[in-house]
């Protein structure tokens, strides 16, 4: 996106098209700190995907909670059953999950890696 050497308010200032039409657009918006955090060039291609449509961030507690969740995972996913079962009893004492909770997550887990398993081998047959 060009800048532009523009008077304002009795000086000159180099201002970005990019930076100008988001302010502008969004008064109450997060737009102008995604641009800050990505750049200008990976905010366009945020746009690209995500123009029009709504989600939600977790919060950090949230979040925090996804990736305990993924170690549960990691930790029963050992290839050495007495190390899972050790594991299993550690997360129940001192998580105060259940052994079926701890399997739940176990499974959820296992069906989002495939899930990836899948997209990367589509990816890799695409590249070919």
């Amino acid at each position: 996106m060009p800048t532009y050497e523009l008077w304002h308010g009795g000086r000159k200032e180099v201002v970005s098209v990019l930076r100008a039409s988001v302010l502008y657009t969004s008064k109450y918006e997060l737009l102008p700190e995604i641009l800050d955090i990505f750049g200008e060039e990976s905010f366009l291609k945020f746009l690209e995907i995500f123009a029009g449509r709504v989600f939600r961030v977790p919060t950090k507690k949230e979040f925090a909670n996804v990736v305990r969740d993924v170690g549960i995972w990691m930790a029963m996913s050992h290839p050495n059953p007495e190390v899972r079962a050790a594991k299993e009893m550690e997360f129940v004492a001192r998580l105060g999950y259940t052994r079926t909770r701890i399997r739940q997550i176990h499974e959820a887990m296992n069906d989002v890696m495939a899930g990836m398993d899948i997209e990367l081998r589509q990816k890799d047959e695409d590249a070919e």
